[in-house]
């Protein structure tokens, strides 16, 4: 059993290898072996299928930079109406807008296979239109202020979201979009607080107290309201208050935040992906509903049909269905360029099932595989048509895919064992709409393809990928959130990142993001050894006894006491037997604090 493939997918990326360098008439063996674990490969490969190991290293070559962001730089704050074209590049990364970017770069040696054509970037609003009507005349009521926008991925609810956000700012509104982290670490209250930057119309983040005490009285805040938003960008809390106490203080301190913005002009907010930010930023979005700012506010959220919350009456819900056969043929003909027949097109459309992101990436597999028959689903397209690439290409959205969402040229290049390519192969993958470039870096067209594509990597490869993502953060000084996740999934330093994941979840903890807090003590407790008299390092004994403690107090926090009294009677337990009865005090000590 061992020595079977682990899916599928691994199986058919080597017959596929076979393909590539067995005789037609004739089948042969391979002609290459893995220097590092000697398991056949392709000649043309460029990592090892199974341990991840860097078989070539091409020659750079020049090419277009690329814009490094921020985590501000993901909120985009429109101020006037003409500003919107600018945000429609965020939000148009769901549904029918989404089109392919035209390559135009100074092409290297490439392999002329790398390019194809690239569709057309311009596609128009389709789909749900009498829904979206509908909507855009109900925001104008008072009693709709609260909008959350549902939908499978692809389905279009970012898009819909984005151009309601656009005509309310058309009509004067100032519209602020969030989006989540592009990585999968998202930190602690980041979202929020990234909000808020703008809302106070703030250059960056405040340094220090004084900073944001000056940014409030600019904006009229009164003092109590900026040391609750203190709390928020984390720049001291309160003391002499409970947690629950301080939890409501800073959401009436941001709350506060939001009716007085909209006071000076009706605002309208966007929080795209909202399932995808951290929990406290959640928390703090969904209070906006119980806010004192009438129509002055709009609040637009989207998110996905599995996330469950508590939300409030004032939010109502907008769920997207299929979208209706001709606005799919108008969209198919838009990407296609007049390069699919009617009969074509009627092969995507009933193949997409009303899913414009399916039917995006069914045009893009018809365009380049004419003869072939449709996958079941659109993550086996998607998986079918990445395990179709040529090697070089493959590596590096591999590569993107393991760093995020949005990822710059520099970590490309590092990450990449194609790093002499990576700008033409980055335009290569956009012509195949798989990316799209822009001046903020590199995405993803739509989140959902970078989760197909992270889940098909073999996993040899992948470890190998976060190790170098690790190494690379290290090395910029990014946070440690980010650090720990990596180093988390590089198996062979996952012991590394023991002390990042206690402090990140000390962190979490402090900003009363219990959620981030309970994953990182999880992941800390799993690379700890369990009470026993054989383990006499201290700073292994302590390190247990900070994650323990802080699980059980984030558990408790978050609303599941039984659980937290259960987690620490075990704890307690297993010290005892152990022997370890300065920790097993300690631990009780915290507990009962």
């Amino acid at each position: 059993p061992e020595d079977r493939f682990p899916s599928a997918v691994e199986f058919l990326k080597v017959i596929r290898s076979w393909a590539e360098v067995a005789d037609p008439e004739e089948s042969g063996p391979l002609t290459l072996q893995c220097p590092r674990c000697v398991s056949h490969v392709s000649p043309s490969a460029r990592r090892c299928p199974q341990c991840g190991e860097s078989l070539v290293s091409a020659a750079p070559i020049s090419g277009p930079g690329f814009y490094k962001v921020s985590s501000k730089d993901i909120v985009q704050d429109v101020i006037e109406p003409s500003a919107w074209t600018r945000a429609q590049e965020h939000v148009s990364g769901d549904g029918p807008a989404l089109g392919f970017p035209p390559v135009s770069v100074e092409l290297g040696p490439a392999p002329d296979d790398w390019f194809v054509s690239p569709m057309s970037s311009q596609a128009p609003f389709f789909g749900h239109r009498e829904l979206l009507e509908k909507t855009e005349a109900e925001l104008i009521l008072p009693d709709l202020r609260c909008l959350r926008v549902v939908g499978p991925p692809g389905q279009g609810k970012r898009r819909l979201a984005g151009t309601l956000l656009g005509r309310l700012v058309s009509e004067g509104r100032r519209g602020i979009l969030v989006q989540p982290d592009p990585g999968d670490a998202p930190e602690p209250l980041g979202a929020a607080h990234r909000a808020a930057t703008a809302l106070l119309d703030l250059p960056c983040e405040p340094m220090s107290l004084e900073d944001l005490l000056q940014a409030g009285k600019d904006t009229g805040l009164d003092e109590a309201t900026v040391y609750g938003l203190a709390d928020l960008f984390s720049l001291g809390k309160p003391g002499g208050v409970t947690i629950d106490e301080r939890r409501q203080r800073r959401a009436r301190a941001w709350q506060t935040l939001v009716t007085n913005a909209s006071r000076q002009r009706p605002l309208a907010l966007l929080f795209e992906d909202l399932d995808r930010m951290d929990g406290a930023t959640r928390e703090l979005v969904i209070s906006l509903a119980a806010a004192q700012g009438g129509p002055a506010v709009v609040l637009l959220a989207t998110h996905q049909p599995e996330h469950v919350a508590l939300w409030p009456s004032a939010f109502r819900e907008l769920r997207l269905g299929a979208m209706e056969g001709p606005d799919l043929e108008e969209f198919a003909l838009e990407l296609s360029d007049g390069r699919l027949g009617d009969a074509e097109i009627s092969r995507v459309v009933t193949a997409s099932k009303g899913n414009p992101l399916h039917l995006q990436q069914a045009v893009a597999f018809l365009i380049s595989h004419p003869e072939a028959e449709f996958p079941r689903g659109l993550a086996d397209l998607i998986a079918v048509r990445a395990g179709r690439l040529p090697p070089a290409l493959l590596g590096v959205l591999q590569a993107a895919a393991v760093l995020g969402d949005l990822v710059d040229e520099e970590s490309l290049q590092l990450l990449s064992a194609s790093s002499g390519w990576v700008n033409e192969a980055v335009a290569a993958l956009a012509s195949r709409a798989f990316l799209s470039t822009g001046s903020e870096g590199v995405r993803f067209v739509h989140p959902y393809l970078r989760q197909v594509v992270y889940a098909a990597i073999p996993a040899g490869i992948r470890a190998a990928l976060h190790g170098e993502a690790a190494r690379h953060l290290r090395q910029i000084g990014a946070r440690r959130e980010q650090i720990a996740h990596h180093l988390w999934h590089a198996e062979d330093l996952r012991e590394e990142a023991l002390p990042l994941l206690i402090g990140a979840g000390e962190w979490a903890l402090s900003l009363l993001e219990e959620e981030s807090a309970v994953l990182a003590f999880r992941r800390a407790l799993k690379l700890l050894p369990r009470p026993s008299p054989a383990t006499s390092d201290p700073d292994l004994r302590a390190a247990w006894v900070r994650s323990v403690g802080g699980l059980v107090e984030a558990t408790d926090r978050s609303g599941d006491q039984r659980e937290a009294r259960l987690l620490l009677a075990s704890a307690l337990e297993e010290a005892s037997a152990a022997g370890w009865h300065a920790e097993r005090t300690a631990l009780a000590e915290r507990s009962h604090g």
